[in-house]
Order: C-alpha cells, then sequence, then structure tokens
C-alpha cells in the first residue's frame, strides 16, 4: 500500500507502506509515518491499495490544517487524535 503525504490539497511525498497485514494496520502505520514528518509542513495524508482508497485524513479535503483547533468537526474517529495542542498520536486500532 501507499501513503500519499498531502500539502495543500496535492501529493507531496509518498511513502511505501511494507509488510501491511490489514486496514488497521495499514491505518496504524500510515499515521505513524504522517506524524513523523508533520514538522514538515504536511497538512493529511491517504493511504491507497492500487485503486483502492483505504483511508484520508483530514476526512474532508477542506479541513483545517490538523496541527490547528481551527476546524469545525473532528476527525472520525478511526483518524489521528487530537489534543488541545494538535495531532498527536497515532490511531488506535485496537478494537471495541
Amino acid at each position: 500500500m501507499r501513503c500519499y503525504l498531502m500539502r495543500n490539497g496535492h501529493i507531496a511525498a509518498v511513502e511505501l507502506l511494507e509488510d501491511v497485514t490489514d486496514d488497521r494496520d495499514a491505518i496504524k502505520q500510515g499515521s505513524a509515518r504522517f506524524l513523523g514528518r508533520l514538522r514538515e509542513g504536511y497538512e493529511g495524508f491517504e493511504i491507497w491499495e492500487r485503486d483502492r482508497m483505504v483511508f484520508r485524513y483530514p476526512e474532508e479535503e477542506k479541513q483545517a490544517d490538523p496541527t490547528s483547533n481551527s476546524g469545525k468537526s473532528s476527525p472520525p474517529s478511526a483518524a489521528p487524535r487530537r489534543s488541545k495542542k494538535g495531532l498527536s498520536q497515532p490511531v488506535s486500532c485496537a478494537g471495541p
């Protein structure tokens, strides 16, 4: 699978996710890669398996920068969580 790091609504970098066991694992790996490169100015990421979109953060492209608290909606439950200071940790892949 591939993790596309987004800036200004465009693909700015691509990370290959290797040894992915399932979608949850891909989301966990992609979230960690995004958080690891957040200082480089990336605003979101998408995970794709060939022509199938697995995950997008933020869910809507028009949402605010994930490091700000100006967005009107919170990220989806499967998205990386925000703290008061912004995006702080990768997706929790634990089941309900």
